[in-house]
């Protein structure tokens, strides 16, 4: 470790912050992050990113008793959600918000699915309900989903390629969940929309929340 001096070693540091080598014997500092972030190796150096990452699966999923997806196993390899291409199906799933969730930050839902067909524009949403467990009254079978965030994407030129859709759930559309809330993530693909022209039902095989 090399000597102190100002050439090496960063003039000051905050509390919080970590010291690390820039270079051979140089020490840089790194600013501490926000809340429920981590360090990373990002090109061979520390980088604080956000950690917080659920992975929700077909099989996982609750079925609605109105215009429920079709949990579908006669894939070769894979379970996937079937969502019709003219009436709005969903389904939903319920989780824990985790430590290495940061209130700060947006949520993006990351969509993988695959189609039939070859052209046009499908369109899905979701949205959130959360319930926190402290006593005061709140039902999580009656909670009050948010307003729904939406995205789109333009299917793949060759049928039955995988591509994924993303969807930004912003931070004043996420239902104030917390750290320790028990949650609900509503999903459906927006086939009464307009915009939605994909004529063929939509293949989800995975739904990550993520930020």
């Amino acid at each position: 470790v090399p000597a102190y001096t100002t050439a090496t070693y960063p003039d000051t540091v905050a509390a919080g912050d970590l010291v690390y080598a820039s270079a051979a014997n140089t020490i840089a500092g790194l600013t501490i992050g926000q809340v429920g972030q981590g360090v990373r190796n990002i090109g061979g150096f520390p980088t604080w990113t956000n950690l917080y990452e659920q992975l929700f699966q077909p099989m996982a999923a609750k079925l609605p008793a109105t215009n429920p997806a079709q949990i579908d196993g006669s894939g070769a390899n894979y379970f996937v959600l079937l969502f019709d291409q003219t009436t709005a199906e969903s389904v939903i799933w319920q989780s824990v918000m985790p430590a290495t969730y940061n209130s700060s930050v947006a949520l993006t839902v990351e969509v993988a699915y695959n189609t039939a067909a070859i052209a046009n524009v499908v369109i899905f949403r979701a949205r959130i309900a959360k319930t926190t467990p402290d006593g005061a009254g709140e039902n999580p079978q009656t909670a009050t989903f948010s307003a729904y965030s939406t995205g789109s994407d333009t299917v793949p030129g060759t049928t039955n390629f995988l591509d994924k859709v993303s969807i930004t759930i912003g931070t004043g559309d996420d239902d104030a969940v917390a750290i320790g809330d028990n949650f609900a993530i509503q999903f459906e693909r927006d086939a009464a929309n307009a915009g939605d022209t994909l004529a063929a039902d939509a293949r989800v095989f995975s739904v990550r929340l993520k930020q």
